[in-house]
């Protein structure tokens, strides 16, 4: 699979780039063998628009990742990055970006509204 904003190859299955699978089998390769790529981009979509779910933009290349849980601290699946929800800045350290004077990295989200029918 391609990423739509840098063009590299990545395994939809655990996020690794493709060039790391050549030594090793993906946990899911057989899986995905199965899987035309229309197919896997679509579900991507679905269960990155999904309703309820967050996305918050990756600082490095701009590509949506939910917010899993409470926990601010995102992966892009995309670039390898990390980064956090709140501030939108890369995360090298966990333990030098969240604290009592910093980000926390877990808050509740407030709720999303439903969606309106008709619009």
């Amino acid at each position: 699979m391609l990423c739509r904003n840098c063009g590299k190859g990545f395994c939809y299955g655990c996020g690794k780039p493709l060039y790391n699978h050549k030594s090793e089998q993906c946990i899911r390769d057989e899986e995905l063998k199965s899987v035309r790529q229309a197919d896997v981009v679509k579900q991507i979509q679905k269960e990155v628009m999904a309703p309820g779910v967050r996305n918050y933009l990756c600082p490095s290349c701009h590509q949506q990742n939910p917010k899993m849980g409470n926990n601010n601290h995102i992966f892009c699946w995309a670039c390898q990055v990390h980064y956090c929800a709140l501030c939108r800045k890369v995360v090298r350290k966990s333990s030098e970006h969240y604290g009592p004077r910093r980000c926390k990295q877990h808050t509740v989200d407030p709720e999303i509204p439903p969606a309106k029918e008709g619009w």
